[in-house]
C-alpha cells in the first residue's frame, strides 16, 4: 500500500517539477530572448508608456547630425521633416513607426544605469538612453526628396559593396513632429502619405525586369539568346495577348545588346517564349522574387505569379507587366547585385548603437545575401545597361565621365499619365552607389531626370 502511495507521489511530483520547468523556461524565453521583439512591436500598447526619467537616446545620421532627439519639455523632435519621416518615424502617444519602433529597445536602453541613476539622484544629470548611427546621409536625403516631393514616390540610394542604405525617401511624407495632431487627416489622406513606399510600395517594375528576363535567357539558352536577332515591328502577339513596344515605336531588326538598350518588348517577349517553362520564375526567385528580403524591418515582398504554362503571361512577365510586382528596396537590390558581380548584399540601415558618451556599444557589419550562379552573364549584362545610357532610353543619366549603367521602365497606365522606373549604378568600372527611383504617374522618363540630378549631386 505504502509502496502505491510512494509511487504515486513521485509521479505527482515529477509532473509539477517538469510543469515548473516548463513555466521557467517560457519565462526566460520572454525575458531574455523575446524581451527585444515585444518592446519593439508596434502593436504593444505600452511602447509609449516610458520611464519619466529616462531621456530617449538620439537618432543621427552617418555624419552624426540628429535626426530625432528629446528636448528639455521631453519632446520628440525630429530636424528633417517629411524628408526622413518614413525610415526615422515617429514615437508617441499614437504609437511607434520606423526606427523609432524597431530601435525601441536600444533607445531606451541606458549604459551603465547604476552610475547614471546615482548621478540623478545626486545632482540631477539626466539618465540618457543609447543613441543609434545610422548608414543614412541626411543631406543627400534631403536633396533626394526636395526632388520627388511633388509625386508619389521614393528614391533608394545603396552601397552595392556593403548594402549601406544611404538614401530611403518617399513621398509624400508627413511631420513627425506633429504627428498627434495631423493624425485624422493623414489616415484620410487620397496620397497615403504614411505609407513607406521605398520598402512597401509595390509597382509592376515594367522594363527593368529585362534584367532577370536577360540573365534567365543568357543562362539557360547561351550563345542562342546572345546571337538572337528580331525584326521589330512595334508589337508581337502571343496566345491573344498583344505585347507592344512603348509608343507602338517599331525598332527595326535588333540583338540582344540592342534590344535591351532601347527597352524592346517585343524583342524580350519572343526571346522568353524560348526558355524552359519554369526558368524565368527560378531566375526571379533567386533575386529574391516571392521571398523574404532579410531586412529585419517591415517590407512587402516582391511578387512574381505569372503562369509559366500560358504563353500570354510568359510574355508579360517577361517585360514587367501582368502579376509580377517589385519593391524600390528591392530594385536598387537587384541593381547592386549586378554591379557587385552577382553577390546581394543585405541592406542595412543601422550602422551602430553607442551609449550617451559615443562609445561603441553594438556595431553591424554587412552580410551577403545570396549569390546567384549568372557571373559569367552578369558582366555582360552590366555591359547592356551601359548601352541603356550611351544609346538608349536612360541617355538622360549620361553624366559627364561618371559611367553609369542602367535600365529605364515605363508602366503602362490606360487611366492617366505613365509611371517611370530608372535603376542604375556607377561608376561603370568600380560602383560605389546604386540609385532606384520611381515616380507615380509622372510621364514617361521623369524617373531618368531625378536620378541624373541625384548621382550628380552624389558625385559633386
Amino acid at each position: 500500500m505504502n509502496n502505491k502511495l510512494n509511487r504515486k507521489l513521485k509521479i505527482s511530483s515529477a509532473i509539477i517539477f517538469i510543469m515548473l520547468g516548463v513555466i521557467c523556461a517560457y519565462v526566460l524565453k520572454l525575458a531574455v530572448f523575446d524581451a527585444s521583439s515585444i518592446i519593439t512591436n508596434p502593436y504593444n500598447k505600452r511602447l509609449g508608456v516610458t520611464d519619466r526619467q529616462i531621456v530617449r537616446g538620439v537618432i543621427y545620421d552617418r555624419n552624426l547630425v540628429s535626426l530625432a532627439e528629446t528636448d528639455e519639455t521631453g519632446e520628440r523632435v525630429y530636424s528633417y521633416g517629411k524628408t526622413l519621416s518614413h525610415t526615422v518615424g515617429y514615437f508617441g502617444s499614437v504609437g511607434s513607426y520606423g526606427l523609432e519602433a524597431s530601435l525601441n529597445f536600444e533607445l531606451e536602453r541606458v549604459n551603465g544605469e547604476i552610475r547614471q541613476r546615482i548621478g540623478n539622484i545626486y545632482d540631477g544629470t539626466p539618465i540618457r538612453g543609447n543613441n543609434a548611427v545610422l548608414t543614412i546621409d541626411a543631406v543627400l536625403s534631403e536633396y533626394a526628396y526636395t526632388k520627388i516631393k511633388n509625386y508619389r514616390g521614393a528614391v533608394v540610394v545603396l552601397e552595392p559593396a556593403t548594402g549601406k542604405v544611404l538614401v530611403s525617401v518617399s513621398s509624400p511624407g508627413f511631420n513627425s513632429s506633429t504627428i498627434e495632431n495631423d493624425w485624422s487627416s493623414l489616415k484620410s489622406s487620397d496620397g497615403s502619405p504614411l505609407m513607406n513606399r521605398a520598402f512597401n510600395g509595390l509597382y509592376a517594375p515594367a522594363s527593368t525586369f529585362k534584367i532577370i528576363t536577360g540573365l534567365s535567357a543568357l543562362n539557360t539558352l547561351g550563345d542562342e539568346a546572345l546571337n538572337f536577332k528580331y525584326v521589330c515591328n512595334g508589337e508581337t502577339l502571343s496566345d491573344g495577348t498583344i505585347c507592344r513596344c512603348y509608343g507602338s515605336h517599331a525598332h527595326g531588326e535588333l540583338d540582344f545588346k540592342k534590344a535591351f538598350a532601347v527597352s524592346c518588348n517585343a524583342y524580350f517577349a519572343e526571346l522568353a517564349l524560348k526558355l524552359p517553362e519554369n526558368s524565368l520564375k527560378e531566375t526571379a526567385e533567386s533575386f529574391l522574387y516571392n521571398r523574404d528580403l532579410g531586412l529585419g524591418t517591415s517590407h512587402a515582398y516582391s511578387v512574381f505569379d505569372a503562369d509559366m504554362s500560358e504563353k500570354g503571361e510568359i510574355v508579360q512577365a517577361a517585360t514587367g507587366q501582368g502579376k509580377t510586382l517589385v519593391t524600390p528596396i528591392h530594385e536598387a537590390m537587384i541593381a547592386a547585385s549586378i554591379a557587385n558581380g552577382g553577390v546581394m548584399m543585405k541592406p542595412y540601415i543601422v550602422s551602430e548603437i553607442t551609449d550617451k558618451d559615443g562609445k561603441t556599444l553594438k556595431k553591424y557589419f554587412p552580410q551577403a545575401l545570396t549569390n546567384p550562379d549568372f557571373k559569367q552573364n552578369i558582366e555582360f549584362i552590366k555591359e547592356c545597361m551601359r548601352a541603356c545610357v550611351t544609346d538608349g532610353t536612360g541617355k538622360k543619366a549620361n553624366i559627364g565621365n561618371i559611367g553609369v549603367f542602367a535600365k529605364t521602365g515605363t508602366i503602362d497606365n490606360p487611366n492617366g499619365s505613365d509611371s517611370s522606373w530608372f535603376v542604375g549604378c556607377a561608376p561603370y568600372d568600380y560602383p560605389e552607389v546604386v540609385i532606384a527611383v520611381i515616380l507615380e504617374e509622372s510621364g514617361s522618363g521623369r524617373s531618368t531626370d531625378i536620378a541624373a540630378d541625384i548621382l550628380s549631386q552624389i558625385y559633386k
